[in-house]
């Protein structure tokens, strides 16, 4: 089985369904819980650099606080919303002690 094959089945065999039972909602690789004042985004970035024998990513967490987007836009947030409108995120390797993606190899 390839990286991007392993990569596949680690969303689709745990990842999905663990954020699913959660109450997440899923779009490509980013999921969104709606917790009334916040939305939560959980998102799986792949690395650029990944190959056929290793596939590098990361985990990024993210909160979106409704009141604040609004002002600060000037719009509601959208249904889904995407980890880039995120404030705060962060890579869950920032809080791993080896700073770095995370490997399937």
């Amino acid at each position: 089985m390839s990286a991007a094959e392993r990569f596949k089945a680690l969303i689709s065999g745990s990842i999905h369904p663990l954020l699913r039972k959660s109450g997440y909602r899923k779009r490509g690789l980013t999921w969104n819980a709606d917790l009334g004042p916040l939305i939560t985004v959980v998102q799986v970035q792949r690395s650029a650099w990944s190959t056929e024998l290793c596939c590098d990513f990361t985990i990024n967490l993210g909160l979106v606080v409704k009141e604040v987007h609004e002002v600060v836009t000037g719009a509601a947030p959208a249904r889904f919303v995407s980890f880039s409108h995120c404030f705060p995120g962060f890579p869950i390797g920032r809080f791993n002690l080896l700073r770095r993606d995370t490997s399937l190899a």
